[in-house]
């Protein structure tokens, strides 16, 4: 579904990506793990067709990706470190303009459904800048969702939330992925993350320090990999 190859980024003379391979198929869920400045963010910048790689070759369903091509962007799902909504609007009137944005038909039935998935039902009527910080991070992830993306990008998503808004996002990335889409999320949760991902990431700057899948990495050697790349302090 998505595979990029010897991915770089350039700020100056300062390399923020510096020949990163990643690739993620159908039902696959990849999780991005490093310290602060390793790249996770920059990298989804890239995939989510926000940014242009300094150079290397971005491909998605067989073709090549660039950040203008409209309708592969409304195949994707971006949730980034910021929210993404308006706050002078309702959830509701939130959830029907982005829905609006992507071509979908019954749009209100659809954001009805998407609010009422992440909990926000009794609240769809009342305008988010009354949302508490974690409010809005449901509303997020139903924005993000709302279109049913093939491959679903996210930022850190459990930040903010409390922990029954952490099981329904883990509830949304494995149905996301049962379905057959494909997930990557960067994330410093160490234990929920090796628990979600089929495959594994550590990256350090700017660069894919160690991967592997679950299945064949005990958590214990995932997490030596990390703490090696954090200079120790994984817990």
């Amino acid at each position: 579904m998505l595979e990029g190859r010897q991915l770089r980024l350039f700020l100056g003379s300062r390399a923020i990506l510096r020949g990163v391979d990643v690739a993620v198929g159908p039902g696959e869920c990849l999780g991005l793990f490093g310290p602060n400045g390793a790249g996770k963010s920059t990298l989804l910048s890239i995939l989510s067709l926000q940014r242009e790689p300094t150079s290397g070759a971005l491909r998605m369903f067989g073709a090549p990706a660039h950040v203008d091509d409209l309708a592969l962007r409304r195949r994707l799902g971006y949730l980034g470190h910021e929210p993404g909504v308006f706050l002078g609007l309702t959830g509701m009137e939130n959830l029907v303009f982005y829905g609006r944005l992507y071509r979908l038909s019954g749009v209100a039935r659809r954001a009805e459904a998407a609010l009422s998935r992440v909990g926000l039902g009794p609240f769809r009527h009342e305008i988010v800048r009354n949302y508490s910080a974690g409010m809005r991070q449901r509303l997020a992830l139903a924005r993000a969702t709302l279109h049913q993306p093939d491959i679903l990008l996210l930022d850190e998503p459990h930040q903010s939330l409390d922990p029954a808004g952490r099981d329904l996002l883990d509830a949304e990335i494995r149905s996301q992925c049962q379905r057959g889409g494909a997930v990557i999320f960067a994330s410093h949760e160490v234990a929920r993350g090796y628990r979600l991902a089929t495959r594994l990431m550590v990256m350090r700057r700017g660069k894919v320090e160690w991967q592997a899948e679950p299945a064949s990495a005990p958590e214990d050697e995932f997490r030596r990999a990390l703490d090696g790349a954090l200079g120790g302090g994984v817990r």
